[in-house]
């Protein structure tokens, strides 16, 4: 029988405990992304990447551009497939706020990134 268990932890920084040693194969952003800082989606995305076992699926809400007020928080169905190398944005649904907003499901690729 699988068993589940839910971990948190950072995603991209390589202190988050022992609990990261094996790989995952789903994740649950709930708006994290959108608002990290550009420079640092590439690490993030990369420390998803290490930790996700082939198949891996990563559900996430997010903030589409022009939600906020600044020109950097938000996120773009380009950047995610340009950032994500090794995964597969499978579906993106718009969500019922009454700013952008959006569902995405990405699927990890069979072979490692």
């Amino acid at each position: 029988m699988r068993t589940s268990r839910i971990i948190t932890g950072c995603a991209f920084s390589g202190s988050s405990g022992k609990h990261w040693i094996r790989p995952y194969d789903l994740f649950f952003d709930l708006s994290c992304y959108c608002g990290i800082p550009p420079h640092r989606r590439d690490a993030y995305a990369a420390g998803l990447t290490r930790r996700a076992a082939p198949g891996a699926r990563l559900l996430m809400f997010g903030y589409g551009p022009g939600a906020f007020d600044d020109a950097w928080s938000g996120v773009t169905t380009d950047e995610l497939r340009a950032r994500s190398t090794g995964w597969e944005l499978a579906d993106v649904t718009p969500g019922t706020n009454p700013v952008p907003t959006f569902w995405f499901t990405l699927r990890r690729g069979s072979a490692p990134a």
